[in-house]
């Protein structure tokens, strides 16, 4: 066993000694919540009192401030199973044996109770009976599915030949439909090839156009000398380009009149085609509707002769499952341990009558233990899930290791604590309730090494007890407030803060009897 003497820190030798153990002040709730009922009632009162008095209370104070401590701290929990099942009849009867007592151990599929079932075998009996006479009307069904049968697979026989006829014509037509597209795609194509040409012509006709009115000011001004002959002819040249050009581009559109034409002429031969094919397809259609008829009627009696098989095999399955039910149930009759662990409660004793639902025992694992603490809160940042934790428990004389599962997010508003889940490994002493303890730390400060950590101060002399509640006075606007804190331990002639105050909250030294919440102070020293 790991001592837990072994694990303390040894504080070095250039920090002075510091006091040992760990302070642990618990505040009863009733009395403080008495002690706050009262100080608001009175406050009033006491605020008028001060309003009176002539001269505020001389005070000494000094500031709430951070020093080096001892880090460990304990927290006591106790271990609590991870796995609790409360196991419950699932059959009505009489219960005939219950094998266990209350903190017996078992072990998986040990049986624990067991319920008397006759009622149950009684219907196993009736449910086989009926499965045979049901087995019994699915052969009557099968005779008459097999003649309907042979009916429908001649009406297929005559549909498949009024099909073929009638894939037949659709081939015909679809060829007739495609040649007519293409008939109109080569329409289309010489319509384009027309507008194509007709644009051209529209721009060369208005290039021309231009050019003409270039040569007439080239003539203009060569017969008044201002231009070479040689720039004359260029425009002369560039009339008759352009008038050439025209003259190709109506030819073409003449001849792509002609390609429309004819196209034309082979779509009206294509529909005349399209529409002979139809009527093939009409002739082939009614064929296959007609055979269609006979099939829908041979598949009626078909479905007649299914459905009367489906409702005896559903009569066979009826009584089938009734069966299997009632075997489940006498299975059900003997209830065992789902797995390894202790009985800690029975519901139930031998004689009485069980029903569904109704619990017989509780059973918790003992293999899959987690230890369960409250932690202070200025504590809490320092613990994260999946850190690993020795857990000391007195009573078995171990330390047993565990890792954080989860941590509540939610603190006790009196007490300040967080609890905390560490899933144990297995061990064989330990049982469920147990009593065990753990070590905490708080974060070092940045510089400070060894033993020693940062933490929250007053001096002694400012803490009182009020009302069976540790607290101090502090001064807010020039006034004495009294404030509940949480005391850890004891360094030379300052007390560890653990919650109620900040960093520079001032406190008053020494106060006296009279002092009370509300009181108007006066500080006296800086």
């Amino acid at each position: 066993m790991q001592s837990l003497d072994d694990r303390h820190w040894h504080p070095p030798k250039s920090l002075p000694l510091l006091l040992g153990g760990l302070v642990v002040i618990v505040a009863s709730s009733s009395a403080a919540g008495w002690w706050l009922a009262n100080t608001v009632q009175r406050e009033p009162v006491e605020s008028a009192a001060v309003a009176t008095t002539p001269e505020a209370i001389a005070v000494r104070v000094a500031p709430a401030i951070e020093q080096t401590t001892q880090a460990d701290r304990s927290a006591i929990g106790s271990t609590e199973a991870i796995d609790t099942v409360t196991v419950t009849s699932r059959v009505m009867g009489q219960i005939q044996r219950l094998s266990v007592e209350e903190g017996d151990r078992v072990s998986q599929g040990d049986i624990l109770v067991e319920i008397d079932a006759k009622d149950i075998q009684a219907e196993s009996n009736r449910a086989t009976a009926a499965i045979a006479q049901a087995q019994a009307s699915v052969t009557v069904a099968r005779s008459a599915q097999i003649q309907a049968i042979a009916g429908k697979n001649q009406a297929v026989a005559a549909r498949s030949q009024a099909e073929a006829q009638f894939n037949q014509a659709i081939a015909n037509r679809n060829q007739a439909q495609a040649q007519k597209r293409q008939a109109q795609a080569e329409r289309e194509r010489a319509i384009a090839a027309k507008r194509e040409a007709e644009a051209q012509l529209s721009e060369a006709e208005a290039e021309l156009a231009d050019a003409k009115l270039h040569q007439q000011r080239m003539s203009l001004l060569y017969s008044q000398g201002a231009i070479s002959e040689s720039q004359l002819d260029t425009a002369n040249t560039r009339v008759s380009v352009i008038e050439a050009r025209i003259g190709q581009i109506e030819a073409g559109i003449d001849q792509a009149d002609r390609a429309v034409a004819q196209t034309e002429a082979g779509i009206e031969q294509a529909e005349a085609a399209i529409a002979q094919a139809e009527a093939g397809v009409e002739r082939a259609r009614s064929q296959v509707s007609q055979a269609d008829a006979a099939i829908e009627q041979a598949q009626g009696a078909v479905d007649q002769a299914e459905a009367s098989i489906a409702q005896a095999r559903a009569g066979v399955e009826q009584a089938q499952a009734s069966q299997e039910q009632t075997i489940a149930n006498l299975d059900y009759g003997t209830v065992k341990a789902p797995f390894d662990g202790v009985v800690t409660r029975k519901h139930t004793e031998v004689g009485a009558m069980a029903g569904p639902g109704q619990p017989l025992v509780t059973l918790e694992s003992t293999e899959k233990l987690r230890f369960s603490a409250a932690i202070p809160e200025s504590f809490v940042k320092q613990v994260r899930q999946g850190d690993d934790f020795e857990v000391e428990f007195d009573a078995i004389d171990r330390v047993v290791s565990g890792q954080v599962t989860q941590i509540i997010p939610s603190a006790d508003p009196t007490a300040h604590n967080f609890t905390v889940k560490i899933a144990l490994e297995y061990e064989p002493d330990l049982i469920p309730g147990m009593f065990g303890r753990i070590r905490l730390s708080a974060k070092p400060s940045v510089g400070e090494q060894g033993a020693y950590w940062s933490a929250l101060s007053v001096p002694k002399t400012a803490i009182v007890e009020r009302m069976g509640i540790t607290g101090v006075y502090k001064v807010v606007d020039d006034r004495a407030r009294f404030q509940a804190i949480a005391t850890g331990s004891e360094t030379g002639d300052r007390v560890e803060v653990f919650s109620g105050l900040e960093r520079g909250d001032r406190v008053i030294l020494q106060p006296s009897a009279d002092l009370k919440d509300g009181t108007t102070v006066t500080v006296t020293n800086s």
